[in-house]
């Protein structure tokens, strides 16, 4: 039985208690926004630092990564010309796998690209043969049709929801039929020898394609029509993506300079202030930042250009002489870029987003 002290004490601790609680309640919302100012702080922080680049993942010398996208699943695919493998890389791990079985020697896997089925597909420059695999399973499947010698090399899906590739030997384009797996070439318009290289879909929706005979070809997917963009005597374009202020944007590695080709009028406007002497501007991509991001395969570096046509130079590939060739977007704001006389396949992070991001494919 409570004596009547033990009740006086009890009434006079109440109100403390109710005014330590909520002294603990005022403070929350208080504690909560301090957690937020510093972690917006912490990734203000990181953006003003720039861009950053790391080798994260790690190959076997001699495996002359040569073409990277995103795929179905959300990873990264890339093919390994000298190894005869396709990779695929986890983005938030950086987790490498590698796939031989229904790869063939001799096949030398080449481009590869994002299929509208769900699939990821690539080019078998050495056989002749276009493939494909299941992103969830890894079974490949090859295609053949393409005729002889014609070296299929880059491939990409079109906006008919085919696939579109260059044949760099045979100076064709081919189309297959993701679901009959059937194959049409196209060579009617096309300079023989030309060497069509990098296929990308274009701003107007055509496919465009760069010649390193000294052209840009545009290709019609619903007629087939090709029509030829001659470039100025010596001007070698290397890679090529859409752009998204209507225009196609191309790499010239021997002449070193940016290039914008206006697909309605066929202009074409070059670009090389702020280009370090021997850059060899090659893959080009359009990057979560608005801009185009350009690997520099003969300096070893990564170049930035944005649609008014000034460039900069923010970041150099930690190892030295990797022949940074093709360079694609990821998730989470990333660039990837292969490194084709190197051993890794490099990243860039902390590239500061704009409110919608820009995606597409890109160099050669």
């Amino acid at each position: 039985m409570s004596t009547r002290g033990e009740s006086n004490q009890a009434e006079q601790g109440a109100p403390a208690t109710r005014e330590l609680n909520a002294r603990r309640s005022r403070s929350r919302p208080l504690l909560l926004a301090l957690l937020i100012a510093v972690l917006a702080l912490a990734v203000g922080r990181a953006q003003a630092a720039g861009p950053t680049i790391s080798e994260p993942v790690s190959l076997v010398a001699g495996a002359g990564p040569q073409d990277i996208h995103r795929g179905p699943d959300g990873n990264m695919w890339f093919t390994e010309l000298g190894r005869e493998r396709v990779g695929r890389i986890t983005p938030a791990t950086n987790a490498l796998t590698e796939f031989t079985a229904g790869i063939p020697a001799g096949s030398k896997p080449d481009g590869i690209t994002a299929g509208p089925d769900g699939n990821v597909w690539f080019t078998e420059f050495g056989r002749d043969r276009i493939a494909r695999i299941n992103p969830w399973t890894g079974v490949v499947t090859e295609f053949s049709g393409v005729t002889a010698g014609g070296g299929p090399e880059r491939i990409v899906t079109g906006p008919d929801h085919n696939l579109w590739f260059t044949e760099r030997l045979g100076a064709r384009i081919g189309r297959i039929n993701p679901t009959t797996g059937v194959i049409t070439e196209y060579s009617a318009g096309l300079t023989p020898g030309s060497l069509p290289g990098r296929i990308v879909v274009g701003p107007d929706g055509n496919l465009w394609f760069n010649e390193l005979l000294g052209g840009i070809g545009r290709i019609n997917p619903a007629t087939g029509v090709i029509t030829e963009f001659p470039l100025p005597a010596g001007v070698v374009p290397a890679g090529i993506i859409g752009g998204a202020d209507g225009n196609l944007w191309f790499t010239e590695r021997i002449g070193n300079l940016i290039g914008r080709l206006n697909p309605k009028t066929g202009a074409i406007t070059t670009f090389s202030t702020g280009l370090s002497a021997g850059a060899g501007p090659n893959g080009i991509t359009r990057g979560p930042d608005g801009a185009l991001w350009f690997t520099e395969i003969l300096s070893n570096g990564v170049g930035r250009i944005t649609y008014d046509g000034v460039i900069s130079e923010p970041l150099t590939v930690p190892s030295a002489n990797t022949f940074p060739n093709v360079i694609q977007p990821g998730p989470r704001h990333t660039l990837w870029v292969v490194e084709s006389a190197g051993t890794h396949i490099a990243r860039i992070d902390n590239i500061p987003p704009r409110e919608r991001d820009d995606d597409g494919d890109e160099g050669d």
